[in-house]
């Protein structure tokens, strides 16, 4: 059996490995392992998810027109340990946090987020990097941005490491907080990770550093992005050409072309 295999070969089964067995044994009508499965499922800290409860009910609503077959396996008892497991989960408000993530987290408010988190940090195993990045994603795009640095500092001290896509959502929330000093920090901190800046960590600074007024800076910045050889784009061109405008600043830009500041060779890349 493949799922046998994988466990002596040392890969251990996730929440998806065992609610996907879990349903196929369970459309079967092999209640005995079903049982089996849940219970080490449970016990290796996961959570039944939609579907598979989904099922359960189903078969709960169902019972008495299926109840001969149960009996014909003598297994009545195994399908009522089945929905026994899987109702605890929901009456324990236990729904997997990969199940709630992938549920939808739009406009999600700050308590239900809160709470979202401290059931993740509180699983085991721990979610990982990128269960959590959605999550702080879902969250900066309700503008809750001094919420997501905060999220982000707690699961640092769970031990889980930034990752590329975490540390470009943190630099968004301090370049719209306007806190950009905040936001170099994190870039450096990138360096330190051995991730090399994307071409959205580039597009996030440079529009925050236009939105202060600081085009020059913003420039300078894309002077840095290409040396790292990381290309610039339309919306980076767009964000610089607003940023001049908003300071009346189209000789300026001018300027910048003639002197060298901005290179031809960009402007003509997106032309």
């Amino acid at each position: 059996m493949l799922f046998t295999e994988m466990k002596e070969d040392g890969i251990a089964p996730n929440d998806c490995t065992y609610n996907t067995l879990i349903r196929a044994h369970l459309r079967g009508g092999d209640l005995a392992t079903s049982a089996k499965l849940i219970e080490e499922m449970k016990s290796c800290g996961f959570s039944s998810d939609a579907s598979t409860v989904k099922i359960v009910m189903d078969m709960l609503s169902t019972f008495a027109l299926v109840q001969p077959r149960f009996s014909e396996t003598g297994t009545p008892r195994i399908a009522l340990c089945i929905l026994s497991s899987a109702f605890s989960v929901l009456s324990d408000g236990r729904v997997s946090c990969k199940e709630r993530l992938r549920s939808g987290i739009v406009g999600i408010k700050k308590d239900d987020a809160v709470a979202l988190f401290q059931s993740m940090i509180q699983s085991r195993p721990l979610p990982t990097v990128v269960d959590f990045s959605r999550l702080f994603s879902g969250i900066a795009r309700t503008k809750q941005y001094d919420l997501v640095l905060s999220l982000c500092k707690q699961m640092e001290f769970q031990g889980i490491v930034y990752d590329l896509y975490t540390l470009n959502i943190m630099i968004n929330c301090l370049c719209r907080l306007q806190k950009l000093g905040f936001a170099f920090s994190v870039m450096g901190k990138m360096f330190k990770l051995g991730y090399k800046p994307d071409r959205v960590t580039f597009s996030t600074l440079i529009n925050g550093l236009c939105l202060k007024g600081l085009v020059s800076q913003a420039v300078e910045l894309v002077d840095r992005m290409v040396e790292m050889k990381v290309l610039p784009n339309l919306i980076i061109l767009n964000t610089l050409v607003n940023g001049l405008c908003l300071q009346d600043g189209l000789s300026e830009a001018m300027d910048m072309l003639s002197d060298g500041r901005l290179d031809k060779s960009f402007l003509d890349m997106l032309s």
